[in-house]
């Protein structure tokens, strides 16, 4: 709580954040979804759940992944 308390975040939120069993279910399923996808670093991108942007990237390769996701979702498997 003193780290969080020294970068501005108030004790008694953090504290409810880190007694929440909801909170921590869900930053377990995301840390298993970055072992899934083999991350090892950030930043790391997971668009739709499937499809991964690694690394730090120019703002056009976002765009024509966004694309190409949108692309797909409307196309029928």
């Amino acid at each position: 709580l003193d780290i969080a308390a020294s970068v501005g975040l108030h004790r008694a939120a953090a504290k409810a954040g880190l007694d929440d069993p909801e909170l921590e279910a869900r930053v377990i399923a995301e840390e298993q979804q970055a072992w899934d996808f083999n991350i090892t670093g950030v930043p790391a991108m997971i668009i739709n759940g499937r499809f991964l942007i690694p690394g730090a990237q120019a703002p056009e390769v976002y765009v024509n992944a966004l694309r190409r996701v949108a692309q797909k979702s409307r196309t029928p498997s």
